[in-house]
């Protein structure tokens, strides 16, 4: 999910993968992400996750001896292609992110964009946005 600074939806997009480890779901998520945030024009993003492996081995330097291709082609996008910071949050602060993961296990889609939000993902929306406030 793409969101502003206040938790104003921008766009959204689910994946079905099929049966993948946490660690790849998690970086197909990112790479699809920023690809798509860069056909749109952005250049500077903040990435949130709450896979805390993923920040650790998104923030090395170095790829040390990674037998995932994914993780390299991520790395090396990142390093590219504009600004882009990535953070931990924790599980509970990410629910709309959860909410599209349900979605696309249950649409079983390749990649598909939404401009607005699936109205399974409404009520996430609003919980994000009250905590956000708090």
């Amino acid at each position: 999910m793409v969101h502003d600074q206040v938790g104003n939806w921008i766009l959204g997009f689910t994946h079905y993968l099929g049966r993948c480890l946490s660690l790849e779901v998690e970086l197909w998520g990112i790479l699809d992400g920023v690809l798509i945030l860069l056909n749109k024009g952005y250049k500077k993003v903040q990435i949130h996750t709450d896979n805390l492996e993923v920040v650790r081995a998104l923030s090395m330097e170095e790829i040390v001896h990674s037998d995932i291709t994914l993780l390299i082609r991520v790395k090396r996008l990142l390093h590219s292609e504009g600004q882009w910071g990535i953070k931990y949050i924790p599980r509970e602060c990410n629910l709309i992110a959860d909410q599209l993961v349900k979605i696309s296990l249950s649409w079983q889609a390749p990649l598909q964009l939404s401009e607005v939000p699936p109205d399974l993902v409404a009520t996430a929306i609003q919980q994000d946005k009250a905590f956000r406030v708090s």
